[in-house]
């Protein structure tokens, strides 16, 4: 194997091909809604409120 190709090969696994983004949702009550907003903010994720 040449320099080039390890190296290719060594590159290739210090970039990770990454996903998009997903969206989700579902239905929760008024309390649980209060529970998720306050773990998202911690985790500086998003909640969406419909």
């Amino acid at each position: 194997m040449s320099e080039r190709e390890i190296f290719e090969d060594t590159s290739a696994e210090r970039n990770p091909k990454r996903k998009e983004p997903k969206q989700i949702s579902f239905r929760v009550s008024e309390p649980e809604f209060a529970t998720f907003q306050r773990s998202a903010s911690r985790l500086q994720m998003i909640l969406i409120k419909t």
